[in-house]
């Protein structure tokens, strides 16, 4: 009979993320736009078209360029021409110069704009007077989804003639649908055309079920937040006059923080230190953690990597690795948190439980009493692998509070403790019991901390009946419409190809039978009648 522990710290994952500012690193008089070549800037052809519009196939060179397919290999390795060099880094590709076709591509709510052309020779430009709310946005959409994995920034030439410093933000939807992206926001500061650069790895999430991805950006939206007190009318326009991406030095991985751009935020002024292993990047400020028992840790969620591919098919060779933080005391645990959501602009309410996953990252701190080997460790580093090989953002959902318990049971067993046999023998008989039906069980957006180990059960019941249940389950979800307490049990049961009350029904019986009801006693026999004494003779 599985031994299966008790939780002993709440774990709840990310708290959605709200809205805030950030300020804008600028560029030099002479930016990335300034030195590029006139072969860079080429502007998009004349003419009002759709569809497959110049900026659509100015990002087509930006997919190509990122990297190269190989053709049919020579006869002689002598006679093969040598192989193209890769792009430099800084290299900029012009996504946009905005011509006089541009309002043609680009979809404009809530502002109006008027054409103008350039001064001094400058690429032409057009300006946007914001007459709506925050709401409003200019948008670009491709064709095609478009890898921007290559590059390191997005670069935007803008200007506002006077008045306050205006906030604003860019967003890039990618996936099916839109569905995933990343948001940041900036400052624009009142003067003449300056280059703003908004490196990618400050870009983040933005707060969808779906986490954005690099690969896949489709459409660009440049958006004006609201000034408190200003109104949209009386505000001078904004004059935009190119948008390009910069490309980076390090491959795929440019659009990414390096682990010492990580470690500058998690545990400023050198206090941190980075442990990579094959799945999993562990960044600390504990001293215990500096030496042995770090590499040791990172080994032991390594390992817990592997099994949550071997038992639940999760693809460990795919995508980023998680990134896990632990603090050098709760204290620090709370301050790193504070310090990433000043960093992305985002609202994050302190958490009380003793880890946290947002922003695609996993928090927790060292206890000296609980030593390196903690179940916190490995259950908000599933948390960050789920979003990073299965693309589902983490917050609080059933699926991802499933998965987390299902793999701490199985690597801390003493840490995941239920009556199993009651639980599923009583939900069963429709009596009380520690167990929901599917349709509460799955029903909230957070699940409490007392349903964890029931969704565990789901996790592990899918598992065991086909090797490929939680992949399929995962990419159901992934395109299911909203969010996943809404679309309950319906995406797992498309995924075994059966009904919601079907697939529940089955999952009873298997746990009924994993953890078999203690057979009743015989009962015991009641008490005889006493023999009645016989009468004495006389």
């Amino acid at each position: 009979m599985p031994s299966r522990p008790a939780l002993p710290h709440p774990l709840p994952s990310a708290a959605r993320p709200t809205s805030g500012t950030q300020p804008a690193i600028p560029a030099g008089p002479r930016g990335p736009l300034a030195a590029a070549t006139s072969r860079d800037l080429v502007p998009p052809p004349r003419g009002r078209r759709r569809g497959w519009t110049a900026a659509a196939l100015a990002l087509g060179a930006v997919a190509l360029g990122a990297g190269t397919v190989a053709g049919p290999r020579a006869a002689h390795a002598e006679d093969a021409p040598p192989a193209p060099a890769a792009p430099a880094a800084g290299a900029i590709v012009v996504v946009e110069t905005f011509d006089d076709t541009a309002l043609d591509r680009w979809k404009l709510t809530g502002v109006s704009a008027a054409e103008r052309g350039g001064d001094g020779g400058e690429a032409r430009s057009f300006e946007v007077r914001v007459t709506g709310s925050g709401d409003a946005e200019i948008a670009l959409a491709f064709d095609a989804p478009r890898d921007w994995r290559g590059f390191d920034a997005l670069v935007l030439r803008a200007s506002v003639a006077s008045g306050p410093a205006r906030p604003m933000r860019v967003r890039l939807a990618t996936g099916a649908a839109g569905e995933g992206g990343f948001v940041r926001r900036f400052r624009l500061a009142p003067g003449g055309p300056a280059e703003t650069v908004l490196p990618l790895r400050d870009f983040r999430d933005d707060g969808r079920r779906v986490v954005g991805d690099f690969r896949r950006v489709g459409r660009l939206r440049i958006g004006f937040d609201p000034i408190e007190g200003a109104s949209p009318e009386a505000l001078p326009p904004v004059r935009f006059g190119a948008v390009a991406l910069r490309r980076g030095g390090d491959g795929e991985r440019s659009c990414e923080p390096t682990p010492a751009e990580r470690l500058a935020v998690a545990f400023p002024g050198g206090a941190g230190v980075a442990h990579a292993g094959t799945h999993v990047l562990m960044l600390t400020d504990a001293p215990a953690l500096r030496g042995d028992d770090g590499p040791r840790l990172v080994r032991r969620l390594d390992a817990a990597c592997e099994l949550a591919a071997a038992t639940y098919g999760l693809d460990a060779g795919r995508g980023a690795p998680a990134v896990l933080h632990v603090a050098a005391d709760r204290d620090g645990y709370l301050a790193c948190i504070a310090r990433h959501a000043q960093h992305f602009a985002v609202g994050i309410a302190p958490p009380a439980s003793d880890g946290y996953t947002v922003l695609r990252r996993a928090f927790s701190w060292y206890d000296a009493a609980k030593g390196w080997d903690r179940p916190v460790y490995v259950h908000e580093t599933a948390h960050a692998l789920l979003v990073e090989r299965e693309g589902l953002a983490c917050d609080g959902n059933w699926v991802h509070e499933g998965f987390a318990t299902a793999l701490q049971a199985r690597v801390h067993p003493a840490s995941v403790t239920a009556p199993w046999a009651r639980a599923f023998g009583a939900l069963a008989r429709r009596e009380k019991s520690p167990f929901q039906p599917w349709d509460d069980a799955l029903s909230d957006a957070r699940p409490a901390l007392r349903r964890y180990v029931q969704l565990a059960t789901i996790v592990d019941f899918a598992a065991a009946k086909h090797r490929d249940a939680m992949p399929r389950a995962w990419a159901a979800y992934r395109g299911a419409p909203g969010p996943f307490h809404e679309a309950k049990a319906r995406p797992l049961a498309e995924a075994f190809g059966t009904t919601p009350e079907a697939l529940e029904a089955a999952w009873l019986a298997w746990g009924r039978a994993t953890w078999p009801e203690p057979a009743p006693a015989d009962p015991a026999p009641a008490d005889p009648t006493p023999t009645p004494t016989p009468p004495k003779e006389r």
